[in-house]
């Protein structure tokens, strides 16, 4: 890759690792928030549902917007949008104007991330674009390793209010750095009309592999959500060990992300192979994680299910990209982030209701039932053309 194609890959995962540290950021420091709030854990775990929440019920629009507008001037204003509301929601007393400012940083992920990936698609050759988007995707668990780690260590020194600011300038560094950029990185402003955003929205091949990376998101942050307690409660693990174990799953995502990428280059940049043998991977491993296995065999089946799971995790962007024509990138790539979001929303929750209502089997049955969904979405879905 070229200077350009560097400084692309650098400067939009800085954008992204800043805004999904920030996503993350109250997650371990819950205990904080409830003491200077006055709240319950439960209503602090809003914070981050409130992020998701913005960025989900404007992924779409702002999608539109990235085909018809030039994506600087929407990097600009997503940008300022998003530091202004961290660094208000750090300065404001009461809890319900925080979860108001988390909201508005949340609607800026549409651009933070979703134009972001269409910049690397754009600046880099089609022979290294499965590395250089799953390198650029691998920001995402890169930001939520950062804000769970950091965000203790920051508070203690100087305080909570001053953890959310920290991240937003990891954003604006990387905005920075975008601004170095010589390419506008958009089409004109009538390349896409109503009619052709809905005939996206509604695309058959677009849809499947968004189908497809649901499922992976599903599966993704149910085992992040309930992993722990599962370990602890079925394997009698201490709460801090299962915690630590855990804690493998986001760590192989950092390596499998850009592995899938570079797999699919490798094999003639084709998409949907590395896409199924995450699938094929992960759907065993699951059915054996409630089988009684002694604590290696445990820690290796997470390592395993971390690793097939994120394999596929960077490369739908890469392939969705690759099925559409260049004017409705934007909005193509905008439907898939809407259901790999919508998956990260429900799958907690889904999970926690299946876990109380029915067991553990029947929690993991449901993922393992969405590893099946997913496998037949990318059976049905055609290759990416002209990659091969």
């Amino acid at each position: 890759m070229n200077r350009e194609c560097a400084l692309s890959v650098l400067a939009c995962s800085l954008v992204s690792v800043g805004f999904f540290a920030s996503l993350i950021a109250p997650a371990s420091i819950l205990p904080l928030l409830v003491t200077e709030f006055g709240i319950t854990s439960t209503v602090a775990g809003l914070s981050i549902s409130a992020v998701y929440a913005g960025w989900l019920l404007f992924q779409l629009p702002t999608g539109y917007l990235i085909d018809r507008v030039e994506i600087g001037s929407l990097m600009a204003v997503s940008v300022s949008l998003f530091v202004a509301a961290v660094f208000a929601g750090s300065a404001l007393n009461g809890y319900t104007g925080f979860l108001l400012s988390r909201f508005v940083a949340g609607i800026t992920g549409g651009v933070l991330f979703t134009a972001s990936n269409q910049i690397v698609g754009e600046a880099v050759p089609v022979r290294h674009r499965g590395k250089a988007v799953t390198v650029f995707t691998a920001g995402a668990p890169v930001g939520f390793l950062l804000g769970q780690m950091g965000s203790p260590l920051v508070a203690e020194r100087y305080g909570w209010s001053v953890v959310f600011p920290v991240f937003a300038l990891v954003t604006l560094v990387g905005y920075l750095l975008f601004r170095q950029l010589p390419g506008r990185y958009s089409a004109d402003a009538e390349s896409i009309s109503l009619r052709g955003f809905v005939q996206t929205v509604s695309d058959e091949t677009v849809l499947l592999v968004s189908l497809a990376a649901f499922c992976t998101n599903s599966m993704y942050l149910f085992l992040n959500s309930w992993i722990p307690t599962f370990a602890s409660d079925v394997h009698s693990l201490p709460l801090a060990e299962a915690g630590g174990i855990a804690a493998l799953i986001p760590l192989m995502a950092i390596v499998a992300r850009p592995s899938g990428g570079w797999l699919s280059d490798r094999i003639g940049h084709r998409r949907r192979p590395v896409v199924l043998a995450s699938f094929l991977l992960s759907v065993p491993a699951f059915a054996l994680l409630v089988r009684p296995v002694d604590e290696t065999g445990f820690a290796v089946l997470l390592l395993t299910i971390g690793f097939s799971l994120q394999l596929a995790a960077g490369l739908y962007f890469t392939y969705v990209q690759e099925l559409v024509p260049t004017n409705v990138t934007g909005t193509s790539l905008s439907v898939l982030t809407t259901f790999a979001v919508g998956g990260a929303l429900v799958a907690p929750i889904a999970g926690g209701w299946l876990i109380d209502e029915f067991s553990w089997y029947a929690a993991f049955l449901a993922n393992i039932l969405l590893g099946v969904v997913g496998i037949v979405a990318i059976v049905v879905v055609t290759e990416s053309p002209g990659t091969g």
